[in-house]
């Protein structure tokens, strides 16, 4: 996965294409980049505690990306091009992510090197706790399981890939969206609308959730970019080149979680 810019409003499809004397120069800047260095922006739902919300970049209950801050709205067509399962967990030392069955060494002591069916703080062993306590959730579980959707907002002319990354606040979406990327012919057959819920916490705070719709279908150029991302995405994952590093996937209602960088995911 590449980018040859990252400014959101990056206008490059109308340029002259390289020379080979200048394709060279261009290579001898990208080559010296550590690709462990490059990021996959999220795109997120912002809260009340979003910390663009509170720089006072945003306003809650839109969706953004996070590298470029650009506001997409609160009703966004986006393509699906590749899905995960991954893990979310957030305290005063920092915020932590993780993919697959594993927290990885740089997870807090308590958890690192573990596998998450095993820790009381993760999300299977905590629905066992609460259901033999009567099935309290609360706000559940420390560890949030997030289900992860990469792909692209149509008409967005960044090069870079998005992550859209879904909690238990949005779990609904998750599994709809799930359900219409299976029942397509290809999940890039349209886009999906991403679509801002709103509603009030237990404390009558307002709180902001996903829904999802079918959306209109693609243009021959985006398919295009679709199966291009997914070939990448596939690509990637099977070379193990893919490490979180950061991420402030969606909030649960009325929950403050500390001021971290931006949600990043290495692409090697």
């Amino acid at each position: 996965m590449t980018s040859s810019d990252l400014e959101p409003n990056a206008q490059t499809t109308d340029l002259e294409p390289l020379s080979a004397a200048e394709e060279a120069l261009v290579q001898g800047v990208k080559g010296r980049v550590d690709k462990a260095d490059l990021v996959l922006p999220a795109i997120k739902l912002t809260h009340s505690l979003t910390r663009e919300v509170e720089d006072g970049d945003v306003s809650p209950g839109v969706y953004i990306n996070s590298l470029t801050k650009k506001d997409y709205g609160d009703d966004v067509p986006f393509v699906v091009c590749g899905i995960y399962k991954g893990r979310f967990f957030s305290d005063e030392r920092g915020t932590f992510v993780a993919r697959g069955d594993v927290a990885p060494d740089n997870w807090p002591e308590e958890y690192a090197g573990q596998p998450f069916a095993d820790i009381p703080d993760a999300e299977e062993q905590w629905k066992l706790q609460a259901n033999a306590e009567g099935g309290a959730w609360g706000q559940g579980p420390p560890i949030s399981t997030t289900h992860n959707f990469v792909g692209f907002v149509v008409g967005d002319d960044s090069d870079l890939p998005l992550r859209l990354s879904l909690m238990r606040s949005s779990e609904p979406a998750a599994k709809k969206l799930k359900t219409l990327v299976v029942s397509l012919r290809a999940p890039w057959d349209r886009a999906f609308q991403l679509r801002v819920r709103r509603g009030l916490n237990k404390e009558q705070k307002p709180f902001y959730a996903t829904d999802v719709a079918a959306g209109e279908s693609l243009s021959p150029e985006d398919r295009q970019r679709a199966v291009k991302l997914a070939t990448e995405f596939r690509n990637a994952e099977q070379s193990g080149a893919i490490q979180e590093t950061g991420d402030e996937a969606e909030a649960k209602p009325g929950v403050a979680k500390p001021k971290q960088k931006d949600d990043a995911l290495s692409v090697d």
